[in-house]
């Protein structure tokens, strides 16, 4: 489905997940960006002392998910594993 945007640009929706943009930044919990991985094909390989590390099975390098469920994923860190998924 892609991502679609809101006429109001206060929210996103991707596939059945809403994801709300405050001040031109994603907001997002730990436990939707895990569920959003694992349908782009990451795949837990590994858990690590306070991450959960996934591997793909067509691109190089791992992904490193923390396990903060409810908590929400700061900007940076939420930029960064953006590109690393591929959405």
């Amino acid at each position: 489905m892609g991502c679609v945007k809101f006429a109001e640009k206060s929210s996103w929706i991707y596939s059945n997940y809403v994801i709300y943009l405050y001040c031109d930044t994603w907001a997002m919990k730990w436990s939707e960006l895990r569920r959003i991985a694992e349908e782009y094909g990451w795949r837990k390989w590994r858990s690590g002392a306070n991450h959960d590390i996934y591997r793909h099975p067509d691109r190089k390098g791992i992904l490193q998910i923390s396990r903060h469920g409810s908590e929400e994923v700061k900007t940076g860190t939420f930029n960064k594993l953006k590109k690393q998924i591929g959405f």
